[in-house]
C-alpha cells in the first residue's frame, strides 16, 4: 500500500501544478497476483541397462527434457533440459500433462501439447558422433501439481524399431558350392524410414501407434553409407567365416524408425516400401547379396531373426531392390514387444 500511496501523492502534486485542461492518463492496473507454484521432481529411470546382444545402450539416458502443459488449455507452461535422467522444476499448481523426452536435442518451438505430438524427429537423433547410440524415448503422464514437493516417475517408450540377427547357417553340401568358403562382409538395412513423430496416441482399439507416414528415407534401394546414421543401420567390413552346416553367431542389432508402409514395391523408381535386410557375402571369391523383406515395422518392437540358412548363391549385386529367391535362403523371425517380451511368430 505504501507504494501506491507515494505514487498517488506524486500524481496529485502534478495535477495541481498543471493546466486543468491537460488530462492525465489513467493509473496502471496493479500486477496480477502470481499463481501458487509447486516443485516437480521428474525421473525416467536409470541409465545402467544395456542391450543384451551387441552392448548398445537400449535404455541409457544421455539427456532429458521435461515439458509441462496445462491440462485444460494444452499450452506449454514450462520446460527444462538436463544432461541427466531426472530433473526438478517449478510449475504452477493444478492439473498438468507432463512429458519426458529422452536423448533428443532440445525442442525449442513447441508451444502446445498438440504441436509436440506432431513434431517430427529424425532417425539421426538416435546417434551422435563421439557419444554413440542413445535411443530417443518419450513418455507422458497426467499429474496434479500441488504446493508441496511432487515426485513423478514417467515410463518412456522408444520411438524406433529394433532389428536383431542372432545367427546364420550355410548348407552348401551336395551342391556345386560344396567345399566353398563363405564369409560375411557386410550386413545392413535399406529402405529405412528416416523420421517419425512424438505422438504416443494409439488407434485401432489401442493396438497401433498413431504415427505419421515417413517423409524421409535412408538407404533407399541400396546402401548409401550415410555417416549420420550408418552406425544405426550398417555393419561394414566384417570378416565372419561360416562353417558348413553349423550355426554361426552374429548377434548384431540395428535400429530404424517405424515403417508403417503396408504396400511393398520392387520398382527401380523410388516409392515408399518395406524395409529390407541385406547380407553381402564372399563365396570363394564370388560376391553375392542376400536380400530379405521385413514386415511392417512397429514402434518399440524388436524383430529378432534367430537364424538365416543359405543354400545357394544370392544376387550378383545390390543395385536394385529385388529380394532373394526363397529357394536360396530361408529366414526365421519373431516379433518381440520391448515392454512385455511377448513373442509373436511370423513366416517369411
Amino acid at each position: 500500500m505504501k507504494k501506491y500511496f507515494f505514487l498517488l501523492a506524486g500524481l496529485l502534486t502534478a495535477v495541481l501544478s498543471c493546466n486543468k485542461q491537460n488530462a492525465l492518463p489513467p493509473l496502471p492496473e496493479p500486477a496480477a497476483i502470481t499463481e501458487d507454484s509447486g516443485t516437480l521432481h521428474v525421473s525416467v529411470g536409470t541409465a545402467d541397462t544395456k542391450a543384451s546382444l551387441s552392448g548398445l545402450d537400449d535404455e541409457s539416458i544421455r539427456c532429458l527434457q521435461v515439458l509441462i502443459f496445462n491440462a485444460d488449455t494444452q499450452k506449454l507452461e514450462t520446460d527444462k533440459y538436463v544432461s541427466a535422467s531426472s530433473a526438478s522444476l517449478t510449475s504452477p499448481v493444478g492439473n498438468k500433462h507432463v512429458w519426458a523426452i529422452v536423448n533428443h536435442s532440445r525442442l525449442t518451438n513447441v508451444t502446445t501439447e498438440t504441436a509436440l505430438k506432431s513434431t517430427v524427429t529424425s532417425l539421426a537423433e538416435n546417434y551422435t558422433t563421439g557419444s554413440g547410440i542413445h535411443l530417443v524415448m518419450a513418455g507422458e503422464k497426467d499429474v496434479e501439481v500441488t504446493q508441496s514437493s511432487n515426485q513423478v516417475n514417467i515410463d518412456v517408450t522408444r520411438l524406433v524399431s529394433k532389428i536383431v540377427l542372432t545367427a546364420v547357417t550355410r548348407k552348401f553340401a551336395d551342391t556345386f558350392l560344396a567345399g566353398s568358403s563363405f564369409t560375411i562382409k557386410d550386413v545392413y538395412l535399406k529402405n529405412v524410414a528416416g523420421n517419425t513423430n512424438f505422438s504416443l496416441d494409439k488407434k485401432n482399439n489401442g493396438t497401433e501407434w498413431d504415427i505419421l507416414a515417413p517423409s524421409s528415407w535412408f538407404n533407399p534401394l541400396t546402401d548409401a553409407n550415410d555417416a549420420t546414421v550408418s552406425p544405426l543401420l550398417c555393419d561394414h567390413n566384417l570378416s565372419i567365416a561360416c562353417a558348413e552346416n553349423s550355426a554361426t553367431s552374429i548377434n548384431r542389432v540395428w535400429y530404424t524408425c517405424p515403417n508403417p508402409t503396408s504396400d511393398d514395391s520392387t520398382s527401380s523408381s523410388w516409392c515408399a516400401r518395406h524395409t529390407r535386410l541385406v547380407i553381402h557375402a564372399d563365396v570363394s571369391g564370388t560376391q553375392t547379396y542376400y536380400t530379405f523383406t521385413l514386415p511392417v515395422l512397429k514402434r518399440n518392437c524388436s524383430y529378432e531373426i534367430s537364424n538365416i540358412t543359405f543354400t545357394m548363391l544370392g544376387k550378383d549385386n545390390d543395385n536394385d531392390d529385388t529380394v532373394t529367391d526363397t529357394g536360396a535362403a530361408s529366414i526365421t523371425l519373431n516379433v518381440v514387444d520391448w515392454d512385455t517380451s511377448t513373442a509373436l511368430t511370423y513366416d517369411i
